[in-house]
């Protein structure tokens, strides 16, 4: 089934439980959605990815390093959360034969928050976060692209970050473009 922008505005004005905010100076929209990618992310929220290199054995392995800035005033719901949210942290590889070496660790680790909705206490990133996790990749040879997805709290606004990972003579390497709008599919 494929999600429309449409139907994923209902779900996430309904499920985050707070009002539609005021067109702000950066062109957003009502709902907080920047009208298109070219349009600014809220001040002080920005998502950037770097590959290190991990042990080599069977397989070869990346440590993945997410750096998010999280502007004040606004979380996102952690990874590490054992409640099945949407919206919450995550890491999707195209190749679904990467896999998860070790859990993820946050620094600082999160805290915990009242999420509105369901009025429970989850594990919330709110301050500038830096994530990392070891990834299992099958062929030391190929390129892995993936993305990092969440929500934007209270703003109820879902981005992503597309990136690629490969080695190269050096290391292994990470590229990303920019933080985008994204509804998953």
């Amino acid at each position: 089934m494929k999600w429309t922008p449409l139907f994923w505005s209902l779900i996430l004005g309904f499920g985050c439980g707070v009002p539609p905010q005021a067109p702000s100076h950066s062109g957003a929209s009502a709902t907080g959605i920047p009208q298109s990618k070219h349009d600014e992310l809220p001040q002080g929220f920005d998502i950037r990815v770097f590959a290190e290199g991990g042990n080599a054995g069977e397989t070869a392995q990346i440590t993945l390093v997410t750096e998010l800035d999280i502007p004040k005033g606004s979380y996102v719901i952690s990874a590490l959360t054992d409640r099945a949210y949407l919206g919450k942290f995550s890491v999707n590889w195209n190749d679904s034969s990467v896999s998860a070496h070790n859990l993820l660790t946050e620094s600082p680790i999160s805290m915990p928050g009242l999420e509105p909705f369901d009025q429970v206490y989850i594990p919330m990133l709110m301050e500038p976060t830096v994530l990392r996790q070891t990834w299992n990749l099958p062929n030391p040879s190929d390129t892995y692209d993936g993305q990092v997805f969440l929500v934007l709290e209270p703003q109820c606004v879902p981005y992503a970050l597309d990136f690629t990972v490969e080695k190269e003579s050096s290391g292994w390497a990470c590229t990303y473009g920019e933080v985008h709008p994204a509804y998953p599919e």
